[in-house]
């Protein structure tokens, strides 16, 4: 795997640029909720969340034919359709 002089991987910049964008649309988008009387939740973006997913290590966290085996790890109560899906649903044109 590509890294860079600092040893960090694609995937380590990959991550963090995913966690810019999902809390930047978080901040962007809630004058919106408040507008509406309503409080946006993101538990991903939880700080200790972060830390533990980024504590695991890129292969382990996507793998084919796994969807979120992390989360199937942590949450072994959840219903099997949330844990055994293959993809994740695509809810843009709603918004």
């Amino acid at each position: 795997m590509a890294s860079d002089r600092r040893g960090r991987s694609v995937a380590h910049w990959d991550d963090w640029s995913a966690l810019r964008h999902n809390g930047s649309a978080k901040r962007d988008s809630a004058p919106l909720f408040a507008e509406h009387g309503t409080h946006q939740v993101s538990p991903f973006l939880d700080n200790e969340v972060v830390r533990a997913c980024l504590h695991i290590g890129a292969g382990s966290r996507r793998r084919p034919g796994l969807y979120k085996p992390p989360l199937a790890l942590a949450c072994p109560d959840l219903p099997r359709f949330l844990t055994s899906r293959q993809f994740k649903g695509h809810f843009t044109p709603l918004l």
